[in-house]
């Protein structure tokens, strides 16, 4: 749900920001989404390759599980900022889009950290009679969260018992459903035993050979 924001809420939120991040350039409030698509292209491969067998060679062990709550912690700091960026607006403000573009960037981390990971344990924790199913199962959680977001905007617009979350308190409950969702998280993976289904393939000795 924190991520399905930026393509809605975030963009409404940009039209009421300083877009102009350079004398000159000026972009929509839906163009800043740009710089997240752009900065997740290159941190995937930085952390492919770079930090998680830095860690590694560190003695941290870099579990799929671990990183995917790490990812939810930092997909929830970018839903701070923006929550901050919201409140100056609230005091009719007119901050830096440049602050959006931040944000947009933290959460692709987030996101990248989770998403990626995510769909990779579906797949290799799962028996092979069950891949398919589970892997469904994780893409199914997107459009949960859409249809979870359109019940919070629904409630808000309609002046439900959620109408209260106005302006950057919109953010503030996010961050704290995510606070919940890591919690509970925690709890869970902390008992969930390494198991995976995918065994390396053994090349034939001619193969090994050539």
């Amino acid at each position: 749900m924190l991520n399905e924001q930026s393509s809605s809420e975030w963009v409404l939120q940009a039209t009421h920001l300083n877009r102009e991040l350079w004398p000159g350039f000026r972009p929509l409030a839906e163009q800043l989404q740009l710089s997240g698509i752009v900065f997740g292209i290159m941190l995937n491969p930085v952390l492919t390759y770079g930090l998680y067998p830095a860690l590694a060679r560190r003695g941290v062990r870099v579990t799929p599980l671990r990183r995917m709550g790490a990812g939810m912690v930092v997909a929830a700091l970018a839903v701070v900022i923006i929550g901050g960026v919201q409140r100056r607006i609230d005091a009719g403000g007119h901050p830096s889009a440049w602050w959006q573009v931040l944000a947009y960037c933290v959460l692709v981390g987030g996101v990248i950290t989770v998403a990626i990971t995510g769909l990779e344990y579906a797949y290799t924790h799962a028996p092979k009679a069950l891949k398919s199913l589970t892997t469904a199962l994780w893409v199914l959680t997107i459009a949960a969260a859409n249809f979870g977001l359109s019940l919070l905007n629904g409630s808000i617009a309609r002046g439900g018992w959620l109408a209260g979350l106005q302006g950057a308190n919109f953010y503030w409950f996010s961050v704290g459903l995510m606070a919940v969702n890591v919690t509970l998280f925690a709890l869970v993976a902390s008992r969930l035993p390494e198991k995976i289904y995918v065994a390396a393939v053994a090349l034939p000795p001619e193969t090994e050979a050539e």
